[in-house]
């Protein structure tokens, strides 16, 4: 695992990473010349990390050493990178995505058709993907990043809920724009209207977006729902659980 570390330093962008499920890191200089914004890890040794200027970094010993890949661009700054097997994306400021189908080797722009900036990338299978930005917008592609389709219009009044489970898991992910600074409570219910778990309690969030995960191996399969609750405004939702 990897994390984004200090900024720029005469031995470039820095970066923590942990061989022992987290129990400890150890601090690495990537030599990037650019601030390094998120990571995401392809395999146990393979790592992307993306950053300003359209950076696209990677490391093919667990983050020993980095070199960068032409992302395709070079004015504006990427905030998000997701991978799923061969296929990731990245996206960044002025609506910009990027995406691979090659574990990372080579990228492409995108056409997203908006112009807000994009803070959050997750792909769900090789096809399926999902960014969200300013304006409490989210997009999603079924086709690998061909085509782009708002989910919900950007609106400064909404919560803009989305609900997906894991692949892999059944893990349940809860993503939300909040339009402004908040307390938000999130909370999970079966059919009967029963509680089945608060994903937060009352917790002061700034604006823009967020998630909380629904552990799903708690409870059988089956449909549930969720509201999500802030000083003034409401939004719900339901989801279907597999195993």
């Amino acid at each position: 695992m990897v994390q984004p570390g200090p900024d720029i330093t005469r031995k470039g962008a820095g970066c923590f990473t942990t061989m022992d499920g987290g129990a400890s890191w150890v601090q690495q200089y990537t030599g990037i010349p650019v601030t390094l914004t998120s990571v995401a890890m392809i395999d146990s040794l393979r790592i992307i990390a993306v950053g300003y200027n359209g950076m696209i970094a990677i490391a093919s010993n667990s983050g020993k050493t980095w070199d960068s890949v032409n992302s395709g661009i070079s004015d504006v700054d990427l905030e998000a990178v997701s991978v799923h097997g061969f296929y990731g994306i990245a996206v960044g400021a002025k609506g910009t995505i990027v995406s691979t189908s090659d574990r990372g080797h080579t990228w492409h722009p995108e056409f997203s058709g908006v112009s807000n900036k994009l803070y959050a990338a997750r792909m769900i299978d090789d096809t399926t993907a999902l960014a969200v930005g300013a304006g409490g917008i989210i997009l999603k592609t079924m086709n690998g990043g061909l085509d782009w389709v708002q989910v919900s219009p950007p609106s400064s009044h909404a919560l803009n809920v989305l609900s997906f489970q894991d692949p892999e898991t059944p893990n349940i992910e809860i993503v939300y724009n909040l339009p402004q600074l908040q307390n938000v409570t999130v909370i999970v219910y079966n059919v009967m209207g029963k509680q089945i778990a608060m994903l937060a309690s009352g917790e002061l969030q700034q604006s823009g977006p967020h998630h909380v995960v629904f552990n799903g191996s708690t409870v059988a399969s089956g449909t549930y729902l969720f509201t999500i609750k802030t000083n003034r405004y409401q939004g719900t939702g339901k989801f279907e659980l597999t195993h």
